[in-house]
């Protein structure tokens, strides 16, 4: 079921045996803003924007 998927990949996520380097964080970001909100609805300059506007259209998990 991708929702259980989704769900474990992001509790896995937070226990990585190395630590993410800043533009896998970004990425990483950028692809659960997408993932749980969609695409993106706020303006420019909030904290990770660059990372959520240029992260693949993906269907929403939990629309």
């Amino acid at each position: 079921h991708t929702e259980k998927a989704f769900d474990k990949a992001v509790e896995e996520v937070k226990v990585l045996k190395q630590k993410p380097n800043q533009q896998e964080m970004g990425d990483l970001y950028g692809l659960y803003k997408q993932a749980t909100v969609g695409d993106i609805n706020t303006g420019e300059g909030v904290g990770g924007w660059v990372f959520w506007v240029l992260a693949p259209p993906l269907p929403p998990v939990y629309f």
